[in-house]
């Protein structure tokens, strides 16, 4: 029987095999370390499977699509030039809460903040889609396919002017400053009208939309049939595009235009 040799440890005669054991040693090592590290980055948001999951945000990369990193705030911010030199900027601070703030020259205030989710609900938030006009531009949120809730901010102030009720939004001309929508309240809108809103001097016509539609029950999501134009001076075409369509001429209070 030939003599058998047990080696209590293991040796390495050739130098690639000590390099190999060294190298699998130091992988090792910092797996242990780093691990804890990794953790930390999933939970705070930095880092998710198609972007951010959630949590702080870093500035060291754009997580919200379409938007721009900014290093120096550490937040990710879109901005949108408005009419007569104002922008609006909407921001995602470190707490995960969407900052709108207007801004013209030096000047810049915070005019609402909005929890970002970063899942579906984000369909649910206050969002800027192009309603600018010279002295007011709308934020909205998006309720359904046919409704749309207003919020009117003076420019000058950052005032929300649509903060006592709920309004739906029904059409406008940017370029004329009208606004048309609905309000919501059946105390003080129980047949249901349209409200057209010249923002050159904030006078008011209410639109009765049995003009357009004569039935008593209104279909569903008629608002959003209606929409808005600049006919004359002293006048604005109100047009229905529903099963039948119409369009009306409705007299406006004229007045000066407001200084900018």
């Amino acid at each position: 029987m030939k003599n058998l040799t047990v080696h209590t440890k293991p040796t390495f005669r050739k130098p690639e095999q000590r390099a190999l054991v060294i190298y699998l040693i130091l992988i090792t090592l910092a797996a242990v370390i780093l691990y804890p590290r990794c953790d930390a980055l999933f939970e705070d948001g930095w880092v998710s499977g198609n972007g951010f999951s959630g949590g702080a945000v870093s500035g060291r990369q754009s997580v919200y699509p379409g938007l721009v990193s900014d290093e120096q705030e550490s937040q990710v911010t879109d901005v949108y030039p408005l009419k007569n030199g104002y922008e609006l900027r909407i921001s995602l601070s470190p707490d995960s809460m969407r900052v709108f703030t207007l801004k013209r020259g030096d000047k810049e205030r915070v005019i609402e903040t909005d929890p970002y989710y970063g899942d579906e609900r984000e369909k649910f938030c206050i969002r800027y889609s192009g309603i600018d006009f010279d002295d007011y531009f709308v934020l909205d949120r998006w309720e359904s396919q046919y409704s749309v809730y207003l919020y009117l901010y003076e420019k000058s102030s950052g005032k929300n002017l649509f903060t006592d009720k709920q309004y739906l939004e029904s059409g406008c001309d940017a370029s004329a400053n009208f606004l048309l929508y609905l309000d919501t309240d059946n105390q003080t809108n129980p047949e249901g009208n349209l409200t057209l809103l010249n923002l050159q001097n904030l006078t008011t016509v209410e639109i009765d939309v049995r003009r357009f539609i004569p039935r008593e029950v209104l279909p569903n999501y008629y608002w959003e049939d209606f929409r808005v134009n600049k006919a004359g001076d002293k006048s604005v075409r109100i047009t229905y595009d529903g099963e039948k369509q119409q369009s009306i001429d409705f007299p406006v209070l004229s007045g000066p235009a407001r200084k900018h």
